[in-house]
């Protein structure tokens, strides 16, 4: 099955939660040039839309983390202009100390009745992502966090886990393309949340392996859809429950699945396997003990397998074989090893390398 949550169109005033903003800036070395420039565009124009009731606060980090303000700001026109000329003010240099700007962030509780939003903008090029991850879980009650991915080489597992664990979203923007709109677009995604703490109650329903497990914030103009397997046919009553603006409210669902089984549509399973495999493929990137389901790299193989033969999918152990008889290295014992030089990452500067490491012709 597939279920598919939008909120209104146009959702009225008093339905849109109250945000606190916390922008979590990397101005590492690896950020300079068009990657800081793209973080620059995202800022602007998400402290250019915040509305009366929002607050903000802008952290940067490099080889240590330093903020804006000493506290959360409101969102007054003078306050905004404020902040926007100390983002244009920002120069990237030195480390990438991601621990320092996140544990600045989660340090202050939140306020009640607002939604904080930890807007993390960074390349990811870090090598301490079990650490992060775990600050991510266990700081999910402070605030949910957005992770933006700058530049054309970006830790994508990072930055997707981060979302993932932290219940938001994450984008990837290659400076080198059309960055600015990109940068624009996300900003304008987390300008209204209408529902958030999702939770379902699947009642007599009682699916199995749902995807995604954990459900992120609804904001308008968007959508979230979960897909499962189910065995029960007949009629169901399921809830959607979350908040808006602080109030817990209920949606009830009437499913009428008879003869849904036999229906012989391929659409929807071919989707979910599609999203578990992702889930398996995600959870093996994880170290093993921060894996929920506590599968071993064997057990996932054989699962993301089963479902690749199953729907007739790509994936990291399937694929649709084509043998070729040409053989490209007739004597292999005697081939030698050798370094073969890279070309920079497109974007990014030579800061981003160890000194020495970069030639310049």
């Amino acid at each position: 099955f597939s279920l598919l949550i939008e909120p209104p169109k146009v959702p009225q005033d008093a339905d849109i939660t109250r945000r606190e903003m916390v922008f979590v800036l990397d101005t590492s070395g690896s950020m300079s040039g068009t990657p800081m420039a793209a973080s620059r565009t995202f800022m602007r124009h998400a402290l250019s839309t915040l509305r009366p009731g929002d607050a903000f606060r802008i952290i940067r980090f490099s080889n240590n983390a330093s903020e804006f303000s000493s506290s959360a700001l409101p969102a007054t026109p003078q306050n905004v202009a404020a902040g926007t000329s100390y983002v244009n003010a920002i120069t990237a240099s030195g480390g990438t100390e991601i621990l320092s700007g996140l544990q600045r962030a989660y340090a202050r509780a939140p306020k009640p009745n607002v939604l904080r939003l930890v807007v993390f903008l960074s390349d990811g090029y870090v090598s301490n992502e079990a650490e992060i991850l775990k600050l991510v879980t266990k700081s999910v009650g402070q605030g949910r966090l957005y992770a933006f991915g700058v530049g054309a080489s970006v830790n994508r597992y990072l930055v997707s886990e981060m979302a993932r664990l932290g219940r938001g979203i994450s984008r990837i923007i290659d400076p080198t393309l059309n960055a600015q709109e990109e940068a624009i677009k996300f900003a304008g995604r987390l300008d209204m949340p209408v529902l958030t703490d999702i939770k379902i109650n699947w009642g007599t329903l009682a699916p199995t392996e749902v995807t995604p497990a954990v459900l992120p914030d609804l904001f308008a103009g968007d959508s979230i859809r979960v897909q499962g397997r189910f065995s029960k046919e007949g009629n169901h009553m399921v809830r959607v429950m979350g908040n808006v603006n602080g109030r817990r409210v209920k949606l009830p669902l009437k499913l009428d699945l008879k003869g849904a089984a036999q229906s012989g549509s391929q659409t929807i399973p071919l989707v979910w396997a599609r999203s578990r495999i992702a889930d398996h493929m995600r959870e093996k990137m994880v170290p093993m003990p921060m894996r929920t389901s506590g599968s071993d790299d064997a057990s996932i193989e054989q699962r993301v397998t089963a479902l690749g033969l199953a729907h007739s999918l790509v994936t990291q152990w399937t694929s649709f074989v084509a043998v070729s008889q040409k053989v490209v290295n007739a004597n292999p014992v005697n081939s030698v090893d050798a370094d073969v030089p890279l070309p920079m990452v497109k974007g990014v500067s030579h800061k981003a390398y160890p000194k020495g490491s970069v030639k310049v012709r």
